[in-house]
Order: structure tokens, then C-alpha cells, then sequence
């Protein structure tokens, strides 16, 4: 019985090891390959891999998506759904090409002249998130991580990727110095590790074939590593080339490179760090490596932090809880990368990263080197600013102190360009008030001065009119008062002759009044005589 619980229990430990195929699958369907119905090209395995030139998948559901995972190398391929096509770069080894513009249960795909594939997956709707849809290299790299091996990345690195990559978001480059030609696993491997942490950007892959070479002096290391390079062709001039074209391709704001020491004294470490701290001295320099600065331009990395880096020193904490990955320390969600890297759990690494007995969860916790069992731990926490151009860190937690990541540049630049549009328009809507207020004040200064030249010229003409008018009513008056003056001389003239006639005709009638007086009394004296007379006869005779 006990036995047979060892046994389980050491069945559980691998199989938490193995590789899971990308995603559950949406349903059932079958991959031909060149006509052939081939299981293993499903069977959710990158160590077995088939040669195919034409592949067929017969589903029985709509497929919205095909992962296709190559065995070694990455080939273009043609893949054809519903009534589209599309042609596929080869760039990834895992490959994730999006079909939901024509859902289809048959796809087909074409490999050209032919390429060893390892998996063919199809996914229905809802995509799982552990399918690798990976985008390309970074254009502008907030941090880069310089690590050398496939699982560097995860162990004396731990921490870094989860929570600069995954957490904060940045832009983050994965750049490997080595290249596990003979173990392509290794390969796959590390992209399973890498999106596991939250990486997106896919890596580059180094020109280095791996090989051991750890010695306690780490002169006589790096030594050893460059004699093993020399075999291949490759000396420390074309290292440090590859180091400067990583630089000025990226141009990272932060690098992140290995113990001077290589950790534990592998030497390819130690190679890795030196040739990169090399290229970084040079890089921003045209004259150097003249090809790489042609094709990207020069670069200067504004911080270089060296793990175990005994200056400058800080001191990251990879036990805090991460939201993006659901509560999970950096260190934890490390522990999950590395077990992608199923090929290394029988080394040591596992017991270091884990723990002997598999209860370590704190990147605290790692105290000993299992190798020595020495104090000397290469703890993933501890690093220095081996260089800077933005001045000495202060709080000495984090590697992006006293950096402005490519996304808040853009975020600040399109906020200032905003501000500058805000301020241009508002310029010009003041501008344009101001023309109109301007030509308000023109036209109102014209409307007036044309009213007061109107005014002017109608005061003059009225004027002229009035003086006219006056001079006309003047001599109209005149005229009128000549006419008056010659009426009232004809009237004089007239009431002259009338008095004269008056006059005369009085002077007349006094004279016949006189005439008449002076013959009534002519006559009344005649009377009066002869009536005496009379009266005198007959006095006599009545004597």
C-alpha cells in the first residue's frame, strides 16, 4: 500500500510537470494530415511532431480559431475557411490564427514546401485564455530581460515577469542568449512559461547553442563558455554584436541581466552579462557595430540593474498579491511558469524554487543554495543599478524609479497634444472672436461713420437746404414785404385818393351843404323877407 501511494504521489509530482495541450477544446474533430487521419497531430504533445504539407480539419462545431504548434522551426502556411484565406507570416512556433470573420466546421492548411508540425487545435467561440496569441517583438521596450536559458526566466529572475509584464502592463522584451538547439522542447517550454507570467511579446531567441560551463571562478567560467562558442563559429565580438542589435532594436528603458558571477558560475551567464554590459557602453555610439545602428539607430539604456549587484543596491518584493493574476504573489505565478519547463524538474532549480518538501511559496523563503547548502541563496530579490542615466534610485523597490515607460510618454505627449489643441483652438476661437469682434467694431465703426457722414452730408445738404430755404423765404418775405409795402402803398396810394376823394367829395358836399345852407338860407331869408313883407302888408292893412 505504501508502495503504491509513493507511487501516486510521485505520478501527481510529473504530471504537475507536463506540458497541458493549449486550452480545452470546444468539441470534437480530426486533423488529416496529407489525407491521413494523424492523432498526433491532437494528441496535446510537442514531443511528437508529424512532416505534413497539406492538413485538413473536419470539426464538429463552428471553428473560430486554429493553433497550430510547430515542432522546431516555424513555416508560412495558407489557411482557408468558409470563403477567405489567409496568409500567415512564419514568425511563431505557436501559432494562433483567428477564424470568426467566417465560422466554418472544415479548415484547411497549407504548409508549402512541407514543415514538421506537433499540434493542430481547433476552439470554438470562447477562446480559453492559456491559448498563446502572441504579438510581435517589441517595437519599444520598456524592460528588457536578458536572461540566457530557457527557465532563467523563472527562477533567478523570479518575480520580474509577473509583475512587470502581467501586473503593471509594461512593454516587456524576453531576449534568450542561448538557443537549445538539441533540445527544441526547451523551446516550447519557454513560450508556455512565458505566457503563463504574463508575457505577450513574443521572445527572441539567441544565437548561442547551449552548453555547460560552471566553474567557482568566474574568469575561468566565462572562459570555458567562450571556448565552447569559438566551436560553433562564434566569437565574442559576434556576442556582443547580438547584444548591440538587441539594443537598439528594443531600445529599452530598463535592462535586466545576470549575476557577474552567473549565479551558481555558469559561464554562459557570466558571458551573457558581460557581453551585454559591454554592448551597452557602445551602443548609443553610430561608430560601433555600424549595421545594427544603420537598421535601428543608436541607444542608450537609461538603467542597467545586475542581479546580486553588491552596489547601488535594492531590494524587490515579489510576495505581494498581484490583481491581474488573481490574488497570486509574482513569485507564485513564477512557481506555475516554471512548471512549464517539465524537461527540468528533476534538477535542482525544482528544489530551489519550490522547496525540498514542495511547500516554498515565498521568494523570502529561499535561503541555501541546494547545490553547496551554502548561505549564498541567489536570491531573485536582490539587484543593483549597475548604471544609470536618470540618476540613483531613492526608494530602491523598483526598477522603473525615476522612468516615464513608452505608454505614459504617449499618454503624457497625447495629453499634451491635447492641451496644445485645446489651447490652439481656444486660440483661435479667440482669435476668431476677436476678428469678429474686430470687424463687429469695423463694421460698427463703419456703419457709424457712414451714419455720421450721412448725417454730416444730409446736416450740410440740410443746411444748404434750410440756407435755401431761408434765403428763398427770406426773399419770398422780402418779395412778400416789398409786396406788402407796394400794397400798402397802393393801399396808401388808394386811401390817399379815397381821403382825396373823401375829401373832395366832403369839400363838395360841404360845399353843396353850403350851397344849399346858403340857399335855403338865401331862400329862408327871402321867405323871411317876403313872409315880413307880408306880415308887414297885412299889418297895414289890417290898420
Amino acid at each position: 500500500m505504501k508502495k503504491l501511494l509513493t507511487t501516486i504521489i510521485a505520478a501527481a509530482m510529473i504530471f504537475s510537470f507536463l506540458p497541458a495541450a493549449a486550452g480545452a477544446k470546444s468539441g470534437k474533430y480530426e486533423v488529416f494530415a496529407d489525407g491521413v487521419e494523424n492523432e498526433l497531430l491532437t494528441n496535446g504533445s510537442f514531443r511528437d511532431s508529424v512532416a505534413v504539407k497539406n492538413a485538413t480539419v473536419h470539426a464538429y462545431f463552428d471553428v473560430y480559431g486554429i493553433y497550430v504548434t510547430f515542432s522546431g522551426t516555424a513555416s508560412e502556411m495558407t489557411v482557408c475557411f468558409g470563403s477567405e484565406s489567409v496568409i500567415c507570416e512564419a514568425d511563431f512556433l505557436h501559432k494562433f490564427v483567428d477564424l470568426s470573420s467566417s465560422p466554418t466546421d472544415f479548415v484547411s492548411v497549407s504548409f508549402g514546401e512541407g514543415a514538421d508540425v506537433a499540434e493542430i487545435a481547433v476552439y470554438g467561440e470562447n477562446i480559453p485564455d492559456d491559448v498563446q496569441r502572441w504579438d510581435k517583438p517589441c517595437e519599444h521596450a520598456d524592460l528588457m530581460l536578458c536572461t540566457t536559458h530557457a527557465d532563467d526566466e523563472q527562477l533567478f529572475f523570479a518575480g520580474v515577469l509577473p509583475y512587470y509584464a502581467g501586473e503593471r502592463g509594461f512593454e516587456v522584451q524576453v531576449v534568450y542568449f542561448t538557443d537549445h538547439v538539441d533540445e527544441p522542447r526547451r523551446r516550447h517550454e519557454l513560450l508556455d512559461g512565458l505566457w503563463t507570467v504574463g508575457v505577450r511579446h513574443y521572445p527572441v531567441i539567441g544565437i548561442l547553442p547551449d552548453e555547460y560551463s560552471r566553474d567557482k571562478y568566474p574568469d575561468d567560467a566565462c572562459g570555458w563558455a567562450i571556448e565552447n562558442a569559438a566551436k560553433h563559429g562564434i566569437g565574442t565580438d559576434d556576442l556582443v554584436a547580438f547584444q548591440t542589435e538587441q539594443i537598439r532594436r528594443f531600445k529599452p528603458l530598463i535592462a535586466v541581466c545576470h549575476d557577474l558571477r552567473g549565479e551558481y558560475g555558469h559561464g554562459q551567464h557570466i558571458l551573457n552579462v558581460r557581453t551585454f554590459l559591454a554592448a551597452a557602453e557602445q551602443s548609443a555610439d553610430p561608430g560601433f557595430c555600424p549595421e545594427s545602428a544603420e537598421e535601428y539607430g543608436v541607444w542608450d539604456v537609461q538603467k542597467i540593474y545586475v542581479h546580486l549587484y553588491g552596489e547601488n543596491e535594492i531590494v524587490m518584493d515579489w510576495d505581494v498579491p498581484l490583481d491581474s493574476f488573481g490574488g497570486l504573489t509574482a513569485f507564485q505565478v513564477t512557481q506555475k511558469g516554471f512548471k512549464c519547463h517539465y524537461s527540468q524538474r528533476n534538477t535542482w532549480f525544482a528544489d530551489w524554487l519550490y522547496g525540498a518538501d514542495r511547500t516554498q511559496t515565498s521568494a523570502k523563503d529561499i535561503r541555501v543554495d541546494p547545490y553547496s547548502r551554502s548561505d549564498c541563496c541567489y536570491s531573485p530579490c536582490n539587484y543593483g543599478l549597475y548604471r544609470s542615466t536618470v540618476g540613483e534610485d531613492v526608494m530602491k523597490n523598483d526598477f522603473a524609479e525615476n522612468i516615464e515607460t513608452y505608454k505614459e510618454k504617449a499618454e503624457r505627449e497625447e495629453a499634451e497634444r491635447q492641451r496644445l489643441e485645446e489651447e490652439s483652438r481656444r486660440a483661435e476661437s479667440e482669435s476668431i472672436s476677436l476678428a469678429e469682434e474686430s470687424l463687429r467694431i469695423y463694421e460698427s465703426e463703419s456703419v457709424s461713420a457712414a451714419e455720421e457722414s450721412l448725417r454730416i452730408y444730409e446736416s450740410i445738404s440740410l443746411w444748404e437746404y434750410e440756407s435755401e430755404s431761408r434765403a428763398e423765404s427770406e426773399e419770398d418775405s422780402r418779395l412778400e414785404s416789398e409786396a406788402e409795402s407796394l400794397a400798402q402803398a397802393a393801399e396808401s396810394k388808394k386811401a390817399a385818393i379815397s381821403e382825396s376823394k373823401r375829401i373832395a367829395a366832403e369839400t363838395r358836399e360841404k360845399e353843396l351843404t353850403s350851397n344849399v345852407f346858403k340857399t335855403v338860407a338865401i331862400s329862408a331869408t327871402v321867405s323871411l323877407a317876403v313872409l315880413t313883407f307880408i306880415f308887414i302888408y297885412l299889418k297895414k292893412r289890417q290898420y
